[in-house]
């Protein structure tokens, strides 16, 4: 839970000189590199894929519980809800239906990822509060 609240902090705090997406994918970077030592490679791509959904889901909602309410039901998803064993063809399968899932949610929200559109504006540069 911590993580959760300290990863929605970290992305307010780089939302205003970046776009949504971009803040998104520093902090799902830095996310996924915290996972490596226990997850492997999966533990980097998925954490970064999965950042999209929370940031989506916070500017909607402005709730960091759902989120960590979100995060929380990843693992038990992915662990014990599986009706076959692991593999590596399941865990493409994941891989590549988190993948599909956060592109139809940048694509859909415009790549502004619910926040609203004069505060995404303005992240990008755009608008009359932009800074040099």
């Amino acid at each position: 839970m911590i993580e959760q609240a300290t990863s929605i902090y970290r992305k307010a705090r780089t939302t205003p000189r970046h776009s949504p997406w971009a803040a998104t994918l520093i902090l799902g970077l830095g996310w996924g590199i915290w996972h490596v030592p226990l997850y492997g490679l999966a533990g980097f791509v998925v954490p970064l894929v999965l950042a999209f959904f929370y940031t989506w889901l916070h500017n909607k909602t402005g709730s960091v519980l759902l989120c960590i309410l979100l995060h929380a039901s990843f693992t038990p998803a992915q662990d014990h809800l599986l009706l076959s064993q692991d593999s590596m063809v399941v865990d493409i399968t994941l891989l590549a239906t988190y993948l599909a899932a956060a592109l139809v949610v940048i694509i859909a929200s415009r790549g502004r990822l619910g926040q609203a559109r004069a505060e995404a504006s303005t992240a990008d540069g755009e608008g009359p509060q932009s800074r040099d």
